[in-house]
């Protein structure tokens, strides 16, 4: 309840707002960011089972939308559909949403109209956790701890790290019975998460001198590569601006040299085509030399959650597999290994 007060509260919740939503009422973000804000302050929601690119504003329209709450996915894939007039025909004010990068942000405040409102949360904290508010944000960030959580930035033995160094991200409450109590029937695992009194999220991120959070990427998703701790986050931001990609989601695969090497999954838009090669070059001019990858797939689906996220583990497992070696058709980057 305290959350879903908090979200209304964010989102400068006001008379005759209607919250719409695709996510499914399962996950927290369907019952914290839409069903109970809307409840606990006698207002509207308005919901479709599926996540529509090329109805979404539409139905938006339909409903009379005024707060909506999207997946960072479903915002890329927004922004990769043709211009048209309904992309302002509509009432919507404010986007709140997880995981969007910069760019995207600035681009979908511009194209669409919408302040945008990016945050972090869990469903062991209660949905939102940190969030930028209607009236303090910082475009990039996540935002600032809301008034009922402590957030703090650690290293791998728990120790607080200064401004604009990397860690793992920490929470806990100050309100009682506003995050889980526990991993039902995994005593040792709650106990792993919550050691020092603190919960561990397993995200990385870093903090700046005014306080604003910013994120980096999951600590298990992290590519190791040739020494360098990489974020899949970087290298997806950089080719999702590809004109021809739909959609691209990295992951580490094993090295025959030891560690890992990056592989790519693309999905294009419909009817392009891109050599492999082509792309590589065009992220070796972007990206460090180390982040470039190795091994390119081509996929007509990103096998997703129903809450629109990357299952990168299905990726993950699939090794090398049939994907393109650029390294065997001639390809180095610029700084060799």
């Amino acid at each position: 309840i305290k959350s879903a007060l908090e979200n209304a509260v964010t989102a400068d919740a006001r008379e005759g707002d209607v919250f719409f939503s695709t996510v499914p009422f399962f996950h927290t973000s369907g019952q914290l960011q839409v069903v109970l804000p809307a409840m606990i302050h006698d207002l509207q929601g308005a919901f479709e089972p599926w996540f529509s690119a090329s109805r979404f504003w539409s139905q938006a329209k339909g409903y009379g939308a005024t707060v909506i709450f999207l997946i960072s996915s479903m915002i890329n894939i927004l922004l990769k559909q043709p211009e048209s007039s309904a992309d302002r025909d509509h009432k919507v004010r404010v986007a709140m949403t997880g995981g969007a990068k910069k760019q995207e942000w600035e681009m979908f405040e511009k194209r669409f109209g919408v302040r945008v409102l990016e945050g972090f949360g869990m469903t062991e904290t209660g949905a939102i956790a940190i969030f930028n508010r209607s009236w303090d944000y910082r475009v990039g960030s996540l935002g600032k701890p809301l008034p009922h959580f402590e957030a703090k930035v650690v290293d791998d033995d728990d120790n607080e790290v200064p401004p604009m160094v990397k860690g793992e991200l920490v929470i806990r409450p100050k309100v009682p019975y506003t995050m889980m109590l526990e991993y039902y029937r995994k005593p040792e695992k709650t106990v792993e998460a919550w050691r020092n009194l603190w919960f561990h999220t397993g995200d990385i991120v870093y903090r700046d001198e005014d306080g604003y959070f910013y994120y980096v990427d999951r600590k298990k998703d992290v590519i190791r590569r040739r020494g360098e701790n990489i974020a899949p986050y970087d290298i997806e931001r950089t080719v999702n601006q590809h004109p021809k990609v739909l959609e691209a989601v990295a992951v580490g695969v094993p090295s025959e040299v030891g560690e890992e090497d990056v592989k790519l999954y693309v999905k294009l838009k419909p009817g392009e085509y891109l050599d492999p090669l082509e792309l590589a070059k065009w992220c070796d001019e972007r990206l460090p030399y180390y982040m470039v990858p190795r091994y390119i797939e081509y996929i007509d689906e990103i096998p997703k959650t129903p809450t629109q996220r990357a299952q990168r583990y299905l990726l993950k497992q699939k090794g090398v597999g049939q994907a393109f070696d650029v390294y065997k058709a001639g390809f180095k980057p610029k700084k060799p290994f």
